[in-house]
């Protein structure tokens, strides 16, 4: 799990305050979180790639380097941190009011 989002599916989890949960299930649903605001920011990355990128990227991704991966990302959508951002934003409102 990325770390970055270990720590923010962490304050969610803690903010959704559900201490009530044993251990197993909360790491369950916390595995569960994860791919769901994984696969999120990977539908949204690809449609702000647009379909010309998509090449380019599946052999940046074949590299299996996330630094390059990173790079070409803020390379190729103009406003790539501000995505992100928005998708943890809306991910958060579909849990807590």
């Amino acid at each position: 799990m990325n770390p970055v989002i270990e720590i923010y599916l962490n304050n969610l989890l803690k903010e959704l305050d559900l201490g009530d949960l044993d251990d197993n299930a909360q790491k369950q649903l916390k595995a569960d979180l994860n791919g769901e605001l994984e696969d999120r920011i990977n539908s949204r990355i690809l449609t702000e790639l647009g379909l010309d990128n998509l090449e380019s990227f599946d052999k940046v991704l074949d590299e299996n380097d996330p630094i390059k991966t990173q790079a070409y990302l803020k390379e190729n959508i103009s406003d790539y941190d501000q995505v992100i951002q928005s998708e943890l934003v809306a991910f958060r409102s579909l849990y807590v009011a």
